[in-house]
């Protein structure tokens, strides 16, 4: 673990609230993005991270110092970010409205298969449409594929994340 990470953490352990800070400073871009991905939007990605360091902060003393500060925080991100989507998943498929796209508007049509391919690159309709793709990803793979192609974590890294709670990166 980064030394300087160790000592903000032991200090904010000691009740010097003001030390969690700098590890809020470092860590929120790269959680955000995460978060973003995942969810797809802005307002769900702040939701999550705002969330997610407030987990942090309340169970920091279960924190285990043999692993590395931004592997926790990558974990307990995840698991706010599944619990957070689980909700409004479940929100959504009891809503009686009419059925929308991700981005809230009606289905899309079918594209148009004349298109110019250099016309959708330039106009980046070939990320917004990735986007879109591992917004619709199974969970799971959604995790691997944004840690892996998007975050540059190694597999062997990822495979290691633990799933579960009972190793001390619960959330």
């Amino acid at each position: 673990m980064d030394n300087d990470d160790s000592e903000l953490l032991r200090e904010t352990l000691k009740g010097r609230v003001e030390s969690f800070r700098p590890l809020v400073e470092k860590y929120q871009d790269m959680l955000f993005d995460l978060a973003f991905r995942l969810a797809g939007n802005r307002e769900d990605a702040e939701d999550i991270v705002q969330t997610a360091f407030a987990r942090m902060y309340e169970r920091l003393h279960r924190y285990q110092p043999q692993y590395r500060f931004d592997t926790w925080a990558y974990t307990v991100t995840l698991n706010v970010a599944r619990n957070h989507l689980r909700r409004k998943a479940i929100i959504r498929f009891f809503s009686l409205d009419i059925p929308r796209d991700e981005d809230g508007g009606h289905p899309p049509e079918p594209a148009d298969s004349r298109q110019d391919m250099d016309s959708a690159v330039r106009g980046g309709e070939i990320r917004s449409d990735l986007a879109k793709q591992v917004r619709r990803l199974p969970w799971r793979l959604k995790e691997s594929f944004v840690l892996h192609y998007m975050h540059h974590h190694p597999v062997d890294a990822i495979a290691a994340m633990p799933t579960g709670t009972s190793n001390g990166f619960a959330d």
